[in-house]
């Protein structure tokens, strides 16, 4: 129901912070090499696929023991996790790349973004907002429940 007010609010925090420079340089200071990292991540990324498979064929052809497969397999795992992670946070320091390069204001920029760029604009931007609990007597919406923005950079 209070929703709708919460989301106004975040994107109000956002693009208030973004039409300052400073801190639009801040932000766009981590997204310098976010292109190069990309096509890194998603070549080790490949290469991981490839070592699973090898990994299986290792595994039916009864060279690895079952424990041997589960360590190797659970180490490829936690790096691509990692590594997909990483992927996803370069994907969203380019959307607020391309935010910043857009021509017009800040609400008929953002006005013009399809609700999966608002929202990796969002992710790029913030790490996380806390919202404090509702009073007893709160039937109504309290722009004071949510906090300031932990803001990534």
């Amino acid at each position: 129901m209070f929703a709708d007010y919460a989301e106004k609010e975040v994107i109000d925090r956002v693009l208030t912070a973004l039409d300052d420079p400073a801190t639009l340089a801040r932000l766009l200071a981590g997204t310098t090499t976010a292109g190069t990292r990309s096509n890194d991540v998603s070549g080790r990324l490949r290469e991981i696929e490839t070592q699973r498979e090898e990994l299986a064929a290792l595994w039916a052809a009864k060279e690895i023991d079952r424990k041997e497969w589960l360590t190797a397999r659970s180490q490829l795992r936690d790096e691509a996790d990692t590594l997909t992670a990483q992927l996803g946070r370069s994907q969203h320091a380019r959307a607020l790349v391309e935010f910043a390069a857009m021509e017009g204001g800040l609400w008929d920029r953002w006005g013009h973004l399809i609700p999966g760029g608002q929202r990796a604009l969002i992710t790029a931007v913030i790490d996380h907002i806390d919202v404090r609990p509702v009073s007893p007597t709160g039937r109504r919406f309290d722009l004071n429940r949510i906090t300031d923005p932990t803001w990534r950079a």
